[in-house]
């Protein structure tokens, strides 16, 4: 196991392989965007309401609290935090020791790890979780399908791969670029992905429906598509669209997102699109 330059680790903390900062894979943002990021995810209604959206979509999946689960990039451990402390058995791994030590700290009873999935240490060969989650991660990986296969190796037979991505390619913005992402999905092209990762489709549906006029007028007029050309005027970009909205618009916004998860349980609403896409997978 190696050791990071940190100034301690936590108990929970076990680290096999992190990334090297002059690495092209490590994309981690500065100190200044993760204390940026850690306060959004507290306040942000985002936040907190797709803490809630998936919630509702693994007891829709009926993913029972006792199985054993592992959510890989995990990062600051913002989802870990939420769904430790509404039962489940978790456990988060991410390739960033700096964010890994963020999760270890906010959520002291549950293991974190790192390493990359896809070269998993011996000891996590023979490991079986009931469900692996994913939550915003493919978009940021060039071959999802493979990458969906190799988390897939942490479950046995009829075990679940679980997470969301952000959806429709016309929500497309600099924003997207900005953090790395590859691409935004839809139904079609994430079903395809499941597929051709040799897991079955078991579940996928829509969600911040409401969100999408909004966001689709933010950046269509108000957020320019022009390349971000160096690392402070993209830092100072990232700090500017990372903003908490005013406590009312907050509010609102939160109680609308919030209205369409209890509406989409006793109404249909998988003909509209939404700018946040969940899936459920399963190993045959």
């Amino acid at each position: 196991m190696s050791s990071p330059s940190m100034e301690s680790i936590p108990k929970n903390l076990h680290i096999f392989e992190s990334v090297r900062e002059d690495s092209p894979d490590f994309d981690i943002s500065d100190p200044d965007i993760l204390l940026r990021l850690e306060e959004q995810e507290k306040k942000h209604f985002w936040h907190q309401c797709r803490c809630r959206m998936i919630r509702q979509f693994m007891a829709q999946v009926a993913i029972p609290q006792g199985v054993r689960i592992l959510e890989i990039g995990c990062g600051g451990g913002n989802v870990l935090e939420y769904l430790h402390r509404h039962g489940y058995r978790i456990e988060g791994t991410d390739m960033h020791a700096p964010l890994c030590r963020r999760a270890a700290l906010r959520c002291p009873e549950v293991p974190v790890y790192v390493f990359d999935v896809r070269r998993p240490p011996p000891s996590f060969e023979k490991r079986d979780y009931g469900a692996v989650l994913l939550f915003d991660v493919l978009e940021h990986i060039d071959d999802s399908a493979a990458f969906l296969s190799a988390c897939a190796r942490f479950v046995p037979s009829g075990g679940y791969v679980i997470g969301t991505v952000p959806a429709l390619m016309g929500l497309w913005s600099n924003w997207d670029a900005q953090s790395t992402h590859k691409r935004r999905y839809t139904r079609a092209t994430l079903r395809q992905e499941i597929l051709k990762a040799g897991l079955s489709v078991v579940h996928l549906s829509y969600f911040f429906r409401c969100l999408v006029p909004l966001i689709w007028f933010q950046r269509r007029y108000l957020d320019k598509t022009t390349p971000v050309a160096d690392s402070q005027s993209r830092k100072h970009y990232f700090l500017q669209s990372m903003s908490i909205p005013s406590r009312p618009v907050n509010q609102l916004l939160g109680g609308l997102c919030d209205l369409e998860r209890l509406l989409s349980l006793v109404v249909p609403l998988d003909a509209l699109p939404g700018s946040s896409l969940f899936f459920a997978a399963r190993k045959p």
